[in-house]
């Protein structure tokens, strides 16, 4: 029942606004298509799937806004530590 919430979750169209990686971090800045459908905390995970890598793999990523910033700066950020192979 999770897997098949996520799933449905996982419909909303994010659009990326602005990346930056000054490493090891890499700094993404995205809004949904709909705002209203989009409801978070800080603290809060999400799931990003990248299908220039994979098709099928989502991983989890805690978001870094704080609650509101979506509203007040227009995005939401999460800081994501690269960790090179």
């Amino acid at each position: 029942c999770a897997r098949l919430g996520r799933a449905r979750r996982g419909t909303n169209t994010m659009l990326v606004d602005y990346v930056r990686f000054s490493p090891p971090v890499l700094k993404l800045h995205f809004f949904p298509e709909r705002i209203e459908d989009f409801i978070f905390r800080e603290g809060q995970y999400l799931y990003i799937q990248c299908p220039y890598i994979n098709d099928y793999e989502w991983h989890p990523f805690t978001i870094s806004s704080s609650f509101g910033d979506l509203e007040k700066d227009g995005y939401v950020s999460l800081h994501i530590r690269v960790q090179a192979k």
